[in-house]
């Protein structure tokens, strides 16, 4: 396994449009459009398969169930 550091984002845009069908305030919508807007995912890559499991969001490690 071979871990790494990716980015992903929503645009904020598309945040104000969903905070709106939510029914926040602009004041509320202001700060609510940066939910997401730069999201850290550290994850695994099995280079062999190119399978990737992530194991933490903005360096939080996730909790994985036990089987």
């Amino acid at each position: 396994m071979i871990r790494t550091d990716i980015y992903v984002h929503t645009c904020k845009e598309s945040m104000w449009d969903a905070g709106e069908k939510l029914g926040l305030s602009e004041d509320v919508l202001r700060k609510f459009v940066y939910v997401g807007y730069e999201v850290k995912l550290t994850i695994d890559v099995d280079e062999k398969t190119g399978d990737a499991v992530i194991v933490a969001v903005d360096d939080r490690k996730l909790e994985v169930p036990q089987c």
